[in-house]
């Protein structure tokens, strides 16, 4: 079971990689492909490949009340995925320059646990 301080790393970890190569595709982040050294175990993929989600899912709630992002909206339902959401701008984004910039927005939002 994932922890919030491990979930928020390995979020913060994979949207800077995000961030600094442009990609698109969440799932070809390298650390899903490389063995824990401590533990031999790879990192699995959360739901959505989302490790917010992850945490939400697991808090046995409502996922999206309670995702411990902070995206600066007060909509409960999905805000990740609201038209003004940098998720949403990353996501239908042409170009690397602006995944890139999106990224590195997602990657530095602030986290805090929800009730």
């Amino acid at each position: 079971m994932i922890t919030f301080k491990n979930a928020e790393k390995c979020h913060k970890r994979m949207w800077d990689w995000l961030a600094m190569t442009g990609e698109k595709d969440k799932n070809g982040w390298p650390e899903f492909f490389i063995p824990n050294p401590k533990n031999g175990r790879l990192i699995s993929r959360p739901i959505f490949v989302c490790f917010a989600c992850k945490i939400a899912r697991w808090n046995r709630r409502r996922v999206c009340e309670i995702c411990p992002i902070d995206w600066g909206n007060k909509i409960y339902l999905c805000p990740c995925t609201q038209e003004k959401s940098p998720f949403k701008k990353w996501f239908s984004s042409t170009t690397q320059k602006e995944r890139m910039k999106y990224a590195a927005i997602i990657r530095d939002l602030p986290w805090s646990r929800k009730k």
